[in-house]
């Protein structure tokens, strides 16, 4: 690989991130990685999951264009809502033969943890100045659709650029897969891309402190006391959150999922949550039962946002 780089590189080398995603040891492997795939037969296939690191990493690091290796977005079937089911993996946007916008995930996105997205838009700023930009997730097998960012006013270009060349987002995708990610205007389509998404972890979530009780969760985002859980048993279970009051409004619902399958079950439904508890900034009281046993994901939806997945063992 050529190392001597064009000028225009170098505002690249800053992460977007709060929390710095892609660090020098990952480029050096993924750079690796291209040479060594440059040097394999032809017939060699690559997996789904390396084509999405390099594929990802690659375009953080060179801002290359993607659209000629990556298939097309198939317009259907549709989901109730109206979005499509993607076909597969495609980080660009093309409209009419002209490239909207490119999306870099962070390499190696996992099923249930939050990973950041680099959106690349080419048209100019005035195209978005004082609009709502929001993006929707759908997942191609289930047909479950999270709002992966709310709405949020654009109101300056990315740092050091004339236009949204740096726009960036974090997020979870709750289950593996192809998901695609629609974005919008003031609440119309402007474009899509479709993600794929590697298995996530199935060990029980951790347990950890919160005033006098034990949690089990994600420490300073959310928890519940538990239990346990025996299958087709029902039993309760104090939810715990932290975050800021937009993140914790609106009506609360857990969804569940058993390893190995892509079967969405409701499992508990409440209005709004209640106020601090243990430390907590908010709390909610619920009732949930799950049918077998096994390991099982439960996704927290506040509002149409998934808050947070936490992953439980159901006995028999």
């Amino acid at each position: 690989m050529n190392d001597k780089r064009p000028a225009w590189s170098d505002p690249l080398k800053e992460s977007p991130f709060e929390v710095r995603k892609f660090t020098q040891e990952l480029a050096d492997g993924v750079e690796a990685e291209i040479r060594k795939r440059r040097q394999a037969p032809s017939g060699l296939r690559r997996s789904g999951r390396r084509q999405v690191i390099t594929a990802a990493l690659a375009g953080v690091l060179a801002l290359g264009a993607l659209a000629a290796i990556v298939p097309q977005f198939v317009q259907e079937p549709k989901s109730p809502a109206g979005l499509t089911a993607p076909a597969g993996e495609r980080l660009v946007y093309d409209a009419k033969g002209n490239k909207e916008f490119t999306v870099y995930p962070e390499p190696g996105l996992i099923a249930g943890q939050q990973a950041g997205y680099l959106f690349q838009f080419t048209a100019p700023f005035s195209e978005f100045a004082g609009k709502r930009l929001s993006i929707q997730a759908l997942h191609a097998l289930s047909g479950l659709e999270v709002a992966a960012v709310r709405e949020e006013t654009v109101t300056a270009p990315s740092p050091g650029y004339k236009g949204l060349e740096r726009w960036t987002a974090a997020f979870t995708l709750p289950l593996s897969g192809l998901w695609r990610l629609a974005v919008k205007l003031d609440g119309q389509a402007y474009g899509d891309v479709v993600v794929s998404v590697s298995e996530g972890e199935w060990s029980a979530s951790p347990l950890f402190a919160a005033g006098p009780y034990q949690l089990r969760g994600i420490a300073g985002r959310a928890g519940f006391i538990d239990p346990g859980f025996k299958a087709g048993q029902s039993n309760k279970y104090m939810w715990h959150f932290w975050g800021s009051d937009r993140e914790l409004q609106g009506e609360f619902r857990v969804l569940a999922v058993k390893q190995g399958t892509d079967k969405l079950i409701e499992v508990f439904r409440s209005g709004e949550l209640g106020g601090a508890l243990n430390g907590a900034d908010r709390h909610v009281p619920s009732t949930m039962s799950l049918p077998e046993s096994g390991n099982w994901r439960l996704l927290a939806f506040i509002g149409d946002m998934l808050f947070e997945s936490i992953v439980v063992q159901v006995q028999p």
